[in-house]
């Protein structure tokens, strides 16, 4: 929705992207990301995909999507992220129980069974979101 609303396009993914998947950041590094690792594991439901809005800094990726994270604006204070550090093993399940017919045999689609053994990486992704929401505080 920010891609979108800063002028990116904001199209359906030739893929979706369900479960705990890796994202890289790129060699450009944002000052609310500078301690994150080069790569992490954060949970991703999405099918869409985005075109970076105009003057954007391209910040991560995943094997299966190109754009995870950008920044933009004024000293670069707007950060628009596509995977969710901000998801519990609650909010998962409750995703799983809704959703579960999205849980389809692709490539980049986890079973509601791996999503689940995975869900430790909750307590690292809520470390990281924390970290941001610390560092975009104080900047």
């Amino acid at each position: 929705m920010l891609a979108e609303l800063l002028g990116g396009r904001v199209y359906r993914h030739a893929c979706k992207e369900i479960g705990w998947h890796s994202v890289r950041l790129t060699e450009e590094r944002h000052p609310w990301l500078c301690d994150f690792p080069d790569q992490f594991h954060s949970f991703q439901w999405h099918g869409d995909t985005f075109d970076l809005p105009p003057g954007a800094r391209w910040l991560a990726h995943s094997k299966a999507c190109a754009n995870q994270a950008f920044s933009c604006g004024e000293a670069e204070r707007v950060i628009g992220l596509q995977f969710h550090l901000e998801t519990t093993p609650a909010c998962m399940d409750t995703m799983l129980d809704l959703w579960s017919n999205e849980l389809r045999n692709e490539r980049y689609i986890h079973t509601a069974e791996q999503i689940r053994i995975e869900s430790y990486r909750s307590q690292e992704s809520y470390r990281l979101l924390h970290r941001l929401l610390d560092r975009s505080a104080v900047s």
